[in-house]
């Protein structure tokens, strides 16, 4: 498998193995990023999924925008040398927090979601 197919397997849909959200991730540039497609409406405060906003982002100003459709993870690339992804940042809008993704194995990425 060459280095562009291998960094480009991480394209796609994908869900949390909890199946509580689902994102497309795309590439734009040479960063790797994911929008919010799909999440389970019963779970957090219950607000149906066309209507429900980033309530818990520390930024009050961005409060007010919708999750579906929201991007959350920006800056990811794709060492090829180590074989590892390095310098994302994955937004989680239940908890208002950021998480760092840097060091994911291709078999890992997203954490905690897949195929």
């Amino acid at each position: 498998m060459n280095s562009q197919t291998k960094k480009d397997a991480v394209l796609g849909k994908w869900i949390a193995t909890d199946k509580s959200v689902a994102v497309q991730v795309y590439r734009q540039g040479n960063d790797y990023q994911a929008k919010v497609i799909w999440f389970d409406e019963r779970l957090g405060s219950g607000t149906p999924m066309n209507t429900r906003i980033d309530t818990h982002n520390p930024d009050e100003k961005l409060r007010s925008r919708k999750v579906i459709g929201m991007d959350i993870l920006n800056g990811l690339s794709f060492n090829n040398e180590n074989e590892r992804w390095e310098n994302g940042k994955i937004y989680d809008a239940s908890s208002g927090r950021t998480w760092d993704t840097s060091g994911c194995e291709k078999t890992q990425f997203p954490p905690n979601y897949s195929i």
